[in-house]
């Protein structure tokens, strides 16, 4: 199995903010206040200490919203996430918490202008996907629920993938977290072209909504598993198109390099990690 090393990402400026600190042997810079736009840095955390992202979060433009589960980085003309990126172990498994009592709502912190609605969802014939699982954060009533919100989340195909394949990909993450100290994930979505009858290559997608949502045609998953701090860290990825997709699917058959996410999304992944050695899964 071959070694990757992650130094050849990290030549821009990554430690500017604030504060730095130090979480687990990684440096973040700490931003004070829920939302950061436009930003430059990308290494942040949260104060609250289970949102540390080893090497910080993606490099993207677009404004941050960090919540009391997950980090995400918004999408004003795609009014979706460019990326959502949590960190789940056994303790934020817990079972303390349900989503029985969560209902979706709109992100007010964000300008109407550029807001996804509740009502560009209705009769759209897509789910609203959830990007943070509930199902990772079931330590805290308020976490599970603080993962509806509609910033965090984008039009999912229903059957086949978000109650198919995305949701045995999303349980297959928390399986991990039985063997790992700690997995970090980051999900988003991509819009991949496709090729006509002409040859020539096109990105086309679907908008819903009077607010225009669009509708990705593919989601990724990128899944960075801790053992120790003097252990290699794991990687594995994953590219699902939108679509319905048979029953038990072998997920293996999604798996792709991470260069392959990130030319297709546009930003890089854990971009202050040092020459620690990453194994491909």
């Amino acid at each position: 199995m071959p070694f990757w090393r992650l130094s050849s990402l990290l030549k821009s400026n990554a430690f500017k903010g604030s504060a730095v600190c130090s979480v687990a042997g990684f440096f973040f810079t700490q931003y004070n206040g829920s939302t950061v736009a436009n930003h430059q840095a990308p290494d942040i955390t949260s104060q609250k200490k289970n949102l540390s992202i080893p090497g910080g979060v993606p490099v993207s433009g677009g404004a941050l919203r960090i919540s009391q589960s997950y980090v995400l980085s918004y999408n004003a003309e795609h009014r979706v996430p460019n990326w959502v990126c949590e960190r789940i172990n056994k303790d934020t498994l817990t079972q303390n918490a349900t989503r029985k009592p969560c209902k979706f709502f709109e992100d007010k912190t964000i300008d109407e202008l550029f807001r996804s609605r509740l009502s560009d969802y209705r009769n759209s014939g897509f789910d609203r996907g959830h990007l943070a699982a509930a199902g990772n954060h079931s330590y805290d009533q308020d976490a599970v629920c603080s993962t509806f919100n509609l910033a965090s989340m984008g039009p999912q195909v229903s059957k086949g993938f978000n109650s198919g394949a995305w949701l045995r990909l999303e349980e297959y993450t928390r399986s991990l977290a039985s063997t790992y100290k700690n997995v970090y994930v980051c999900s988003g979505p991509l819009y991949i072209p496709h090729k006509r009858d002409d040859g020539t290559e096109w990105i086309s997608y679907q908008v819903i909504g009077e607010n225009k949502v669009s509708v990705p045609t593919h989601y990724f998953k990128v899944i960075l598993c801790e053992s120790g701090r003097s252990e290699p860290l794991l990687l594995e990825c994953y590219v699902l198109a939108n679509k319905k997709h048979p029953n038990k699917v072998d997920l293996r058959q999604y798996k792709v390099p991470l260069g392959y996410i990130e030319k297709m999304a546009g930003f890089r992944f854990f971009p202050g990690l040092r020459d620690r050695e990453v194994i491909m899964k």
